[in-house]
């Protein structure tokens, strides 16, 4: 007597697992599929895309969040507009021309303000600021990417963007 075997299937477009009926367009699923359903009631896939989804979350979050500058607040999300005054006024200062350019804080009532700009001096500590958390941000989301992709258990990643995180190895 034949063992009745029961076939499970992976439905890509949902990413799920099933028995009964093959539905066109999904495949058979593997061995590890199954385990790893099993286990988790979901696939790897659909896993590691929720995490990358929170990854993106966690890292524009990151980006909001208020960095101090001598009396104002900026956010790392500014870089491109910081790094096109910075290039601007360090032009202008390399032609001996005093720069001008109004950016914009957080003043110390968290509403934005603008600041006019009259030297490279000047605009290098909000600059500065905005782009080393940008770089210590970027390079935390770009280690998570990586781990996320590479991994065989996706929820079990703990994603934090608090300083110190980039320093934790997993």
């Amino acid at each position: 007597m034949a063992k009745n075997t029961v076939k499970i299937y992976y439905n890509k477009e949902g990413e799920y697992l099933y028995s009964g009926n093959q539905k066109e367009g999904d495949r058979e699923a593997t061995q590890a599929e199954i385990a790893y359903w099993t286990a988790n009631g979901s696939t790897i896939e659909g896993d590691r895309a929720k995490k990358n989804a929170e990854n993106t979350q966690a890292y524009n979050n990151a980006l909001q969040s208020p960095l101090v500058c001598g009396q104002y607040l900026v956010i790392a999300e500014w870089i491109n507009t910081y790094t096109n005054t910075y290039t601007y006024a360090k032009k202008c200062t390399e032609e001996g021309i005093t720069p001008t350019a109004d950016i914009v804080a957080f003043n110390h009532l968290g509403k934005l303000e603008t600041v006019t700009i009259s030297s490279l001096e000047d605009f290098i500590p909000f600059y500065q600021t905005v782009a080393d958390e940008w770089a210590r941000v970027t390079d935390i989301r770009n280690k998570y990417l990586v781990q996320i992709q590479n991994t065989d258990a996706p929820k079990d990643i703990v994603i934090s963007y608090a300083k110190g995180a980039e320093d934790t190895e997993e």
